[in-house]
């Protein structure tokens, strides 16, 4: 249930504009573009569950068993996972427990930045993109060889 007064105290937050706090604006470019890739991910999720859900109701009536209420579930998980109104900084993934953080489109935008930044730092981002994409593909050979996943020829 909505809890009214939670409501307008947010709304009223709206007109007392706050310090960053230590955020400069690379943190909010990052910050803002995530969130606008989530967007985009959960209007993919709502555009693809409509139809699914439907067929999946269909099946329960017709069959009587859960398929209506499994596909309620993976959904609840995707939109977990997508973590539509977290901010998507460093801060908000590390301050979560590691169970919370797992598979989480916040923790994945942190590791890519992680990875952008310790390529700046090394001083390779002036590499050609036959060689980036090499050593992408070493990498993966070695995480195959590691745990067994097997990457395709594609890359």
């Amino acid at each position: 249930m909505l809890d009214d007064d939670k409501i307008s105290e947010d709304l009223d937050s709206l007109n007392e504009a706050q310090p960053l706090d230590g955020k400069d604006w690379i943190d909010v470019a990052r910050d803002a573009t995530v969130f606008q890739l989530k967007l985009v991910l959960d209007g993919l999720l709502d555009i693809i569950m409509v139809p699914v859900s439907l067929v999946a109701a269909g099946m329960s009536i017709a069959t009587g068993q859960d398929w209506f209420y499994r596909t309620i579930r993976v959904g609840r998980g995707l939109d977990a996972r997508l973590n539509l109104f977290g901010c998507g900084g460093p801060s908000d993934v590390e301050l979560r427990p590691p169970e919370e953080q797992k598979d989480q489109i916040d923790e994945l935008a942190l590791r890519i930045e992680q990875e952008i930044r310790r390529e700046i730092a090394e001083g390779n981002l002036q590499m050609s993109a036959r060689e980036s994409l090499g050593k992408l593909r070493s990498r993966l050979d070695r995480l195959r060889d590691k745990d067994g996943t097997d990457f395709g020829d594609s890359v």
